[in-house]
């Protein structure tokens, strides 16, 4: 599917993907409380910002690409989505 045609488009890595569909983020197994703390924090606050999410298919992304829910580096095509917000 092609970003141009979706209003407010958002790409996501697996992670994050996997956790706005089924709202658990229990996947991420962060050893560190405190670093699960500051990465749910995060996304959050990034799930507020853009509001629902809806999937709309992969991006078709060569190289690498910041997401903007956790804010990990990611390589390769990730999981495009419409946000019902802007950031």
């Amino acid at each position: 599917m092609n970003a141009t045609t979706i209003e407010n488009p958002v790409v996501l890595c697996d992670e994050c993907t996997c956790g706005v569909a089924n709202d658990d983020w229990s996947h991420l197994d962060m050893h560190n409380p405190r670093d699960a703390e500051e990465a749910m924090t995060t996304i959050k606050a990034s799930l507020e910002l853009y509001g629902r999410l809806t999937r709309a298919g992969d991006a078709d992304m060569p190289g690498y690409f910041g997401c903007p829910l956790c804010g990990e580096t990611q390589c390769g095509g990730g999981h495009l989505h419409s946000a019902a917000h802007a950031a």
